[in-house]
């Protein structure tokens, strides 16, 4: 068996990019929909604020593996580790129900990533009850 290659994280950032405030929404046609609101910066993580309603009938999950159920990656292609939420371990969202919250992602930013790309359902070819949403190109704002 080979070993699988890891990429090493980029350089450090001597100070780290003021928030985003967003309006990123995508939806599918069984009726779920993923906006992102907000993406925070910290010294040893990545906060993105999401609200995903569910008009389907039936319940959905974002994060169907805690391993590869939501990625964010930057354009040098750095991973930022998912930190799977205790109460919620699959972001399952209920019919008809909406959830709002915060995601966590593990690790500083890299030195100079310009952009960011986040999945649900990563692993996945995604459906109707695991759908996969992917956001790109997600402007870094160094401002």
């Amino acid at each position: 068996m080979q070993a699988e290659a890891v990429r090493a994280p980029g350089p450090r950032r001597t100070s780290l990019p003021g928030p985003l405030t967003l309006d990123l929404e995508q939806a599918n046609d069984q009726g779920v929909s993923v906006r992102i609101n907000r993406i925070t910066f910290e010294p040893e993580e990545i906060l993105v604020d999401l609200t995903v309603r569910n008009e389907s009938q039936a319940m959905v999950a974002l994060a169907s593996s805690p391993y590869t159920g939501m990625t964010l990656v930057d354009d040098r292609g750095t991973s930022y580790n998912f930190e799977v939420p205790e109460r919620n371990k699959a972001l399952q969202v209920e019919p008809g129900e909406t959830y709002e919250g915060e995601i966590t992602f593990v690790g500083a930013l890299a030195g100079g990533a310009s952009s960011l790309t986040l999945t649900t359902n990563a692993g996945s070819q995604g459906d109707a009850f695991v759908p996969r949403f992917e956001f790109t190109g997600i402007a870094i704002d160094d401002a």
